[in-house]
């Protein structure tokens, strides 16, 4: 299993890896990948997050270590762990090895330094156990104290302990989100542990911002329907507000905004503003604004979730009838449009109005508040509409130039007057 291991980690970070176990060595302990980037190499996947654990001083010994290499690096004394950052930008994560205690259900553990078998212990799920040992007379020899690389080979996710969920209910978003993203299985008493989680509603003991970090990681996956579907099925999703959408009607439009982005192919939009806005579907201002506020969500992704997804949401039934409100959908994010297009039932449509949205992005019109003032129109609602429908005629193509749009503004708008 030792040289099958190594022979997976790509030159370049095996390299590394050799260099940092035997920093390691000289600072007077042994080091250890973990994690992430250790389960994938058994499931070879390629996985570059990469980090570090040490019965030592994480900070102290990262610090030393990048002033000798010339690399930069930023600690977090608090935590035991630092951050290397290599001249090309790549991260690579040093922790102290530690123990945490949950002194209530759904709090933050209280951390304090520990042994490597404690630092084990205190983790998610036995595939994300398994450590190589990185120092130079032991490099790649396999430390597995739950039989994670069992887990691993038998596809299913496992807890360390019956109070895993109860200690962090994010552990459930997380185990939904790894055994969807493999194609695991949840082990059966795992499974049990998280209905008796739900049931006992801890996750109104959790903070919005933690649950929040976690959806959104869900929301980032590649087909984020899969892992939503689970969360619907274990009525996880249902606890975070009345009105949010029903599995039903969100996966509807989930799979709809699939088509969508599968159509659009560009990476110009957050993915996962993209699909929460589906989990928003039937929420109302009030119910939006409810929910940001539990989630801690910042003022301007606020008010693009509950203001101007409503607007763009108000525009369909115009959009249904060819009618499209260039000016208003010119100041809307990709996002929107996608969302949007999620709505129109005929391919045409959603390509027409992602074409007109490409459109008006691009336009701008050059007639301003003092060129109208000077061909005689007095300040008023008069100056939007004008601009509106100039704005809409540059648009279709129906004028170019500043002198072009003072003869249409004098057409349309001048003609009448004495």
């Amino acid at each position: 299993m030792k040289k099958d291991i190594i022979k997976k980690i790509p030159k370049n970070i095996l390299n590394l890896l050799k260099e940092i176990g035997e920093a390691a060595e000289d600072f007077g302990c042994q080091a250890f990948a973990a994690g992430g980037f250790v389960r994938d190499l058994f499931l070879n996947t390629q996985n570059l997050d990469i980090d570090i654990v040490m019965e030592k001083d994480a900070a102290e010994f990262a610090k030393k270590l990048a002033k000798k290499k010339g690399w930069k690096v930023k600690t977090y004394k608090k935590f035991g762990t630092a951050a290397l950052i290599l001249s090309d930008d790549f991260k690579i994560d040093i922790t102290s090895a530690r123990s945490e205690r949950y002194k209530s259900p759904a709090a933050l553990p209280q951390v304090k330094a520990g042994l490597l078998s404690e630092d084990i212990m205190r983790r998610d799920f036995t595939i994300n156990t398994v450590l190589i040992n990185i120092s130079p007379k032991n490099f790649g020899e396999i430390t597995d104290m739950f039989s994670g690389v069992q887990d691993i080979k038998n596809k299913t996710v496992k807890v360390l302990h019956d109070i895993s969920f109860i200690d962090d209910p994010t552990r459930i978003l997380r185990a939904i989100k790894f055994a969807t993203r493999f194609n695991f299985t949840i082990d059966p008493h795992a499974q049990v542990l998280i209905k008796e989680a739900v049931e006992q509603n801890i996750f109104a003991r959790l903070s919005g911002k933690r649950f929040f970090t976690e959806l959104k990681y869900i929301l980032k996956e590649k087909d984020p329907v899969l892992p939503l579907r689970k969360l619907f099925e274990y009525k996880i999703i249902q606890t975070i507000h009345p009105d949010i959408a029903s599995d039903s009607d969100a996966l509807f439009f989930l799979n709809r905004i699939k088509e969508v982005i599968l159509w659009h192919k560009k990476n110009d939009y957050l993915k996962w503003a993209l699909h929460f806005m589906c989990l928003l579907n039937n929420c109302g201002k009030k119910a939006s604004e409810d929910i940001c506020r539990y989630f801690e969500i910042p003022h301007n992704r606020k008010i693009l979730f509950c203001d101007m997804r409503l607007e763009a949401k108000s525009l369909l039934n115009d959009i249904e009838k060819n009618k499209i409100a260039y000016k208003k959908i010119s100041v809307f994010k990709t996002e929107l449009i996608l969302y949007m297009m999620a709505f129109l039932k005929n391919p045409l449509k959603r390509e027409k109005l992602f074409k007109a949205y490409k459109r008006a992005k691009n336009t701008k019109v050059t007639v301003n508040g003092n060129d109208l003032i000077k061909l005689g129109v007095k300040p008023g609602p008069i100056f939007s509409e004008i601009i509106d429908k100039l704005f809409e005629a540059k648009v279709k193509g129906e004028v170019a130039t500043k002198e072009e749009e003072i003869d249409y503004i004098k057409k349309h708008f001048l003609h009448n007057r004495n």
